[in-house]
């Protein structure tokens, strides 16, 4: 079908389909409908991060494992925070140690339910070419199953 339909509070719904949509911030993410929920319904999002000093990849995915949404933004506190607070419901983040691991660890802590940093040694590899998106998408998964645990910080 494909079919686009506005709803009173102009949130963009696709059925089936992604759609690219730049809010007001000018962050421009993807997301589903058929993964969007009611409103009032509380949601869990297991976010994954890949962290970069120029931009950074998120994508997030429901209680089913069902991606619901991914951004590639620029590594900036406005922006991350923005993206951030426009995430509905419960939010547990993991990203991989690295240089810039204090400053996200100190900065996210108050903007999501649980930060998780692993270490990278400790992740589970996967086969196929190494993309941004593919390691948030993994770090994702592998944090909605309670692979990983979070290093000191």
């Amino acid at each position: 079908m494909g079919q686009l339909l506005w709803t009173l509070k102009s949130k963009l719904l696709c059925q089936g389909c992604f759609v690219n949509l730049v809010d007001y911030t000018g962050i421009t993410f993807a997301t589903k409908q058929n993964q969007l929920t009611t409103e009032g319904a509380t949601v869990k999002n297991y976010i994954g991060l890949d962290a970069h000093s120029a931009t950074c990849t998120f994508v997030i995915l429901n209680e089913k494992g069902l991606e619901t949404r991914k951004a590639q933004i620029a590594t900036s506190e406005k922006k991350i925070m923005d993206f951030l607070e426009s995430v509905k419901g419960e939010k547990s983040l993991v990203f991989e140690e690295s240089g810039m691991s204090v400053w996200l660890h100190a900065f996210l802590h108050g903007l999501v339910d649980e930060v998780i940093v692993c270490n990278p040694v400790y992740v589970s590899k996967k086969q196929g070419a190494k993309t941004d998106y593919r390691d948030a998408l993994h770090l994702a998964h592998e944090l909605r199953k309670g692979h990983l645990t979070s290093v000191f910080h």
